[in-house]
This record gives structure tokens, C-alpha cells and sequence, in this order.
């Protein structure tokens, strides 16, 4: 999802990692991970194979983790039922009680989302920026370490834009605490972690927490550590309102890394650029979490983020068109909200920041969702 804000030296001629799990991996899990006090759950049967998953660039496997980072990772790795594993997850969900179910929210007026009128964008990371977003009708933001952080804050610079538009933002807590060194989920940091929720929870800018993005590894399975950082925020923040959300690539990605209470809402950005588009991967990405959901249990819904960058000839800049298709694709399968990404992303040259069209697309799904009875942005 960054697109490479911390990997600019990225080659994109260099050859990628089959999608295919590894040994590492491949190994009998069983169907249903023993933490009955998040409910984590895994398909009881196991499809043959995962999900067809176009090759993606994740660029996530490029991080080099220092040797200090790695001693303080907190152990939330083999999905096994193994005392070891039990423990290890133990430590980080605090044996948490049962977690509050998402915000049902009653519908605003005008629209029939259960939130209301979302329209977020990526990487809006200036007051200026937030600006332009706002006057083409975004109304959330999700940005990366210190600007997120900021934005949550109402006495930056940026937040106060936020504050002056109406606009709320989710506060990363994935980024750098979140880790595959091994091909499984590891959270570092937790004092940190907990810090960040409890000094924004009560912020007037927070609309919940952005917990997972790019997957870590092309094969690694980060389930089992969201579902324990999932419990670490709902101990210090309950509110309901404050979604705690994690992002999917594709169908592999859900496959890999899904389990029921890492979720309130969803992120699914199965990019044309990376994956075989919104219309084929999102269908395969809802069967597996409805899978995954436990008996008398409601799936989280999800958020649809579309493609709004470009790298020409590699990724050449989508018509308008192709944009309100990938909208429309998302709604078509039930979303509750949509995004874009992204406003800046360093490994693209076409972003919403420096390109027209781009903008105009974003101008176009705002329109689009007002026409189909998805809301209107407030107006402040």
C-alpha cells in the first residue's frame, strides 16, 4: 500500500517472489487457532490450494530489521496449538474479555452506508493536501509513522486542517511495529503501541486504527499477531466507534493473513496495477472471511480502495472510467466505504498531488457516490 515510501531504492526490473507458499509455511494448520477469547478463527476445511493471486509488489520483504528490533519482537509466530504458541500469544492479548462488536451505526441521511458518507484518501500528508482533498470531497485520511500521528494531534498544523474541514484520520500502529522475520506476525514495541492509542483515543480526529498494510513477506501469516494487536487497542480504547481496521491486497493476501477479531472494517485494495482487479479478487477475499467467521458471528465489512497512481509505460495513468469501475466493483460487493490511493506514494510518478486526471477521478467518485445514493460530503 506505502508503494515504496521506505524502499526508494526499489528496482522494478528485478524479478518477483512466486505467490506461492513456501515450506516454511506449507505445513498442516489447524482449523481453528485456540484463542477462544478473541475468537481467531481459521476455515474449517482448508481450501486445496489458496487463492489465485497475481504477482504483487508488496516491496514489504525489502525491510531490513535491525538486530535490537528483532530482540525486542514480541513472539506471536506459528499458528500451532503448542504450549510455546499459546503462551506467546497470551502475552500480548493479556487473555483479553471478548471484544466489542463494530459500530452497527445507523445509516446518515442520504446514504444507505452504515457509516455514513466515507470517502478516504491515502498519503495526504500536509495542510495544503488536505485542503485539495476536501474540496474534492474526501472526508478521512490514512497516512504513515509521524504525519499519521500528527494528524491525529489537534494541535498540529495538519490536524488543525483536518479539524477545519470536518475530517477525521486513522492512526497508523502498523508501522514500524509490525514484522514477519521469520514468515509469521511479530508486534514490537508494545509500550509504544499503547501509548499512541491512549494519547489519541479521546483526539476529536480519530476515526480508529490502521493495523496492517502491504503484507510483510509474500507467504508470511501476520493472522494471529493482528488479532493480538487487535485486543491490545480495544483494552485501551473500547469506543466502537473507533474502527480498528487492517488492509488485504488480494485474495491471497486474505487468505494468508485473515482471522475473525482482527476487525472491525476492512481494507481491500486489489489494485488492476498488482492483482486481477476489485470484480474477481473481492468475491474470493469475502468467501474467505465469511469462512473464517464462527457460528452466530458477522463478517466486518469492508472498505474499497482504488488505483489512483501511475507509473507510465510501466502502470499507465486509468481513465476516469477505469476508476469509478473499480468504485462501482466495491459497492456492487457490499462495501461501506471507499478510498483512494494515493495523494503522494515515492515509487510512482503519477499520484493525485502532481497529476490532473488523477484528481479528477477523485472529484468523479465523490460525484458517483452522491448519484447512487452513497452520500454527500458534509459541508463546513
Amino acid at each position: 500500500m506505502r508503494k515504496g515510501r521506505y524502499f526508494d531504492d526499489f528496482d522494478e526490473t528485478e524479478e518477483r517472489p512466486s505467490a506461492t507458499p513456501s515450506k516454511l509455511i506449507s505445513r498442516p494448520v489447524p482449523s481453528v487457532i485456540d484463542t477462544s477469547a478473541v475468537s481467531a478463527v481459521r476455515p474449517s476445511r482448508l481450501r486445496e490450494a489458496e487463492p489465485e493471486a497475481h504477482r504483487r509488489f508488496s516491496r514489504r520483504d525489502l525491510l531490513s530489521w535491525g538486530g535490537a528490533a528483532l530482540a525486542a519482537a514480541v513472539g506471536l509466530g506459528a499458528i500451532s496449538q503448542t504450549k510455546q504458541a499459546k503462551q506467546a500469544f497470551a502475552a500480548i492479548t493479556h487473555q483479553s474479555p471478548a471484544t466489542p462488536q463494530p459500530a452497527s451505526g445507523a445509516a446518515h441521511p442520504g446514504t444507505h452506508l452504515p457509516f455514513g458518507y466515507f470517502h478516504a484518501f491515502f498519503e495526504v500528508n500536509s495542510p495544503d493536501e488536505v485542503d485539495a482533498a476536501a474540496a474534492l470531497g474526501i472526508n478521512y485520511t490514512i497516512t504513515y509513522y509521524q504525519v499519521s500521528w500528527d494528524s491525529a494531534n489537534p494541535d498540529t498544523a495538519i490536524g488543525k486542517a483536518l479539524l477545519r474541514h470536518g475530517m477525521k484520520t486513522f492512526v497508523n500502529l502498523e508501522y514500524p511495529f509490525l514484522k514477519c522475520p521469520d514468515g509469521y506476525g511479530h508486534v514490537s514495541d508494545l509500550e509504544t503501541i499503547k501509548n499512541l492509542v491512549a494519547r489519541f483515543k479521546d483526539s476529536p480526529l480519530t476515526a480508529g486504527y490502521w493495523i496492517k498494510d502491504d503484507d510483510c513477506t509474500y507467504v508470511g501469516d501476520e493472522a494471529v499477531a493482528l488479532v493480538g494487536l487487535y485486543n491490545i487497542i480495544r483494552e485501551i480504547d473500547p469506543d466502537p466507534t473507533h474502527l480498528i481496521m487492517p488492509g488485504f491486497g488480494d485474495a491471497g493476501s486474505v487468505y494468508r493473513n485473515y482471522a475473525h477479531g482482527c476487525a472491525d472494517l476492512m481494507g481491500f485494495y486489489p489494485y488492476p496495477a498488482y492483482s486481477r482487479g476489485p470484480a474477481i479478487e473481492v468475491p474470493e477475499m469475502l468467501r474467505t472471511v465469511r469462512e473464517r467467521t464462527p457460528p452466530g458471528a458477522t463478517p466486518p465489512p469492508f472498505m474499497g480502495i482504488y488505483q489512483d497512481f501511475a507509473t507510465p509505460p510501466i502502470r499507465p495513468v486509468l481513465p476516469v472510467s477505469n476508476v469509478i469501475q473499480q468504485v462501482k466493483a466495491y459497492m456492487d460487493n457490499g462495501a461501506s466505504g471507499i478510498a483512494g490511493f494515493g495523494w503522494e506514494a515515492p515509487n510512482e510518478t503519477h499520484v493525485a498531488g502532481n497529476d490532473a486526471t488523477l484528481r479528477q477521478a477523485i472529484g468523479a467518485v465523490t460525484q458517483w457516490l452522491g448519484q447512487n445514493g452513497y452520500g454527500t460530503p458534509p459541508t463546513h
